[in-house]
């Protein structure tokens, strides 16, 4: 994906996240992925490979888990 295409889709999908993340009634501990890119990179990765979350996890410095509440976030944001 080039550069330009993939901050075309950051500014298609900030609405969507924003949203999501206000509609949130109580907010817990800050991510280890602080920006939306960095979250977008590592779903895109995902789809993209098919990689286990644990080795996606390994990647970005995140549990396995946490890997799988982004991926679930993911779904509502598309749905």
């Amino acid at each position: 994906m080039r550069l330009e295409t993939f901050e075309q889709l950051v500014l298609k999908v900030r609405p969507l996240f924003e949203e999501l993340e206000s509609s949130k009634l109580r907010h817990g501990r800050m991510s280890h992925l602080p920006t939306l890119e960095d979250k977008l990179l590592c779903v895109l990765m995902y789809y993209r490979t098919y990689i286990s979350h644990v080795f996606l996890g390994y990647l970005f410095n995140l549990h396995n888990a946490n890997i799988c509440r982004l991926l679930a976030k993911n779904g509502a944001i598309t749905s």
